[in-house]
């Protein structure tokens, strides 16, 4: 028996895959916990940290996922890919 296996898209919030080299904001999944993705301190070596902002109407930094391995053969982010996180 064969099988096929279809790498399945990434979504964004309206249901529509999620498109390397592109801005997005990362948000909580749960509404009440913060606002977006941004930059914190913490009292580790390293001082900034990828946290969530104090302020649920804050949005954050935009990010950008690009591919590891170019070259590819669409726009859209998949599951299972290596890929950048740029903010």
């Amino acid at each position: 028996m064969a099988t096929t296996s279809i790498a399945q898209f990434v979504i964004d919030t309206s249901g529509e895959p999620v498109e390397d080299d592109e801005e997005y904001f990362i948000r909580p999944a749960i509404t009440g916990n913060g606002g977006g993705a941004t930059f914190v301190t913490g009292n580790a070596p390293c001082p900034l940290h990828v946290g969530l902002g104090t302020a649920e109407s804050t949005l954050g930094l935009p990010v950008v996922f690009t591919p590891f391995a170019p070259p590819h053969d669409d726009d859209d982010v998949r599951l299972n890919r290596d890929l950048r996180v740029t903010f």
